[in-house]
């Protein structure tokens, strides 16, 4: 029985530190404030996102900005670790559930601009802007898979608005 007890004390500590590990490591040891966000879509549809904002910065001190876009049946968490070295180099970043996946609702098809699952860019490009805090003249898109398409096609929309495209394992069969 004490040897029951030890182990559960054992299990428990070591479940307390990699909660408290975990959560430095996420937030560069409370350098990068993370917000949970939900803006409006097209045709009123839920887009919700998580905005990585590092220490420092305001109003008065506006940061460049990225957007973070998923592959197809991913969400914004396959990108986490993008997002957080973005915000350690000092970059505001918005990692976003594409339409119809994680926690953001579906657009039906035709109803877009960019056709469905495109359509996510577009708005969160609209939301950065309206940000206080964020250097709109600075604003890059960083896509995996599918998303490198989605940031492709939004770069092509935006044109001069976008300052950078990075694109990451972008494949085509």
């Amino acid at each position: 029985m004490k040897i029951r007890k030890i182990f559960l004390v054992i299990s428990l500590l070591l479940i307390l530190i990699g909660s408290g590990l975990g959560y430095a490591i996420q937030t560069d040891y409370g350098n990068i404030e993370i917000k949970e966000v939900k803006f409006n879509g097209v045709n009123g549809n839920t887009i919700h996102g998580y905005l990585y904002i590092p220490k420092g910065v305001s109003k008065d001190n506006p940061a460049p900005a990225v957007i973070n876009c998923h592959g197809y049946m991913n969400t914004k968490e396959v990108q986490t670790g993008f997002s957080i070295e973005y915000a350690r180099r000092g970059y505001i970043v918005l990692a976003i559930d594409m339409p119809g996946h994680g926690y953001s609702d579906a657009v039906p098809p035709g109803e877009s601009g960019f056709d469905g699952f495109f359509s996510g860019t577009s708005e969160a490009f609209e939301y950065l802007s309206m940000l206080e805090f964020v250097d709109t003249s600075k604003i890059a898109l960083e896509g995996h898979s599918m998303g490198g398409w989605n940031a492709a096609q939004a770069a092509q929309t935006f044109g001069d608005k976008i300052n950078t495209v990075v694109l990451v394992c972008l494949l085509f069969f």
